[in-house]
């Protein structure tokens, strides 16, 4: 293989598209076993039997392949990056095109690309932080408190990124998801919110819950550490003792309630309109 960096020059051959890379020239996992396609057009004074050649990381790769007499100026072309060579890191990709009569070599604008192998999270991911009312079991009443809606926050971790995609389990049932923004990254934190929808149909137990992380270029985290949280959201809670304000202890005095008794009702009851 004959490396080529410095032949470079000023010219004006466009760079190569790479159809399959993300913003960024960040390339998905699922692409990265099979032929890289490499896409660029017949450039401006080319002629038949003029060759273009893949140039990967400053170095030409498989052979020379030469301009047909039907091609002309701004067909497309194809090249393969061979999925050996896409390892972890950044890369260039060019393409070095050659008139075979003055053996005159160009090199193209380059294409950047990333391949990310290293799933989000490791060596480990920390549990989903509930509310302090979780820990001795979340009761219907307190739901309700917090608008029926349950949030946990999800520290930040190790590979944190703008598009990662946060699945939730509860018992090992698919919850809610959550896409850190950028805003999370800056807060170094993401949250995700279990609807009392969700909560009733996991039912009155004590469960595990935990969370994955997948990338960008969809890699996989492991799992996190659980946590386990008791639901009791169709448990009662009974309703305390009403008194009367002109009773003594039980006994209420006749003389006391010529007028009629005061129920008192204690705050506990934690009554609502309706």
């Amino acid at each position: 293989m004959y490396n080529v960096a410095t032949e470079k020059k000023e010219n004006s051959l466009t760079a190569p598209v790479i159809a399959a890379a993300l913003n960024g020239g960040l390339l998905p996992v699922d692409s990265l076993n099979s032929p890289l396609e490499v896409l660029l057009n017949v450039w401006q004074g080319a002629r038949p039997g003029y060759t273009y050649q893949l140039c990967f990381d400053g170095v030409l790769i498989g052979i020379k392949k030469a301009i047909l007499p039907s091609q002309m100026p701004g067909d497309p072309l194809k090249l393969d990056i061979p999925p050996e060579l896409l390892k972890e890191g950044r890369h260039s990709v060019t393409y070095a095109v050659e008139n075979p009569i003055n053996m005159v070599v160009e090199i193209s604008a380059e294409t950047a690309l990333v391949v990310d192998l290293t799933p989000p999270g490791a060596p480990l991911l920390a549990p989903i932080i509930f509310p302090a009312q979780t820990q001795n079991g979340l009761t219907s009443e307190e739901l309700q408190t917090m608008g029926n809606v349950l949030s946990g926050t999800i520290a930040s971790y190790n590979g944190m990124q703008e598009g990662d995609v946060v699945r939730t389990y509860w018992n090992d049932l698919p919850g809610p998801m959550a896409v850190v923004s950028k805003d999370d990254v800056g807060l170094r934190r993401t949250m995700v919110d279990f609807a009392r929808s969700f909560l009733e149909l996991i039912g009155d137990i004590k469960a595990p819950v935990y969370y994955t992380v997948t990338d960008l270029a969809g890699n996989l985290s492991m799992a996190s550490e659980a946590v386990d949280v008791k639901l009791q959201l169709t448990h009662v809670t009974p309703l305390p003792t009403p008194t009367l304000k002109e009773a003594t202890g039980t006994t209420l005095d006749p003389a006391n309630a010529s007028s009629g008794a005061t129920v008192v009702i204690d705050a506990t009851a934690n009554l609502q309109a309706g």
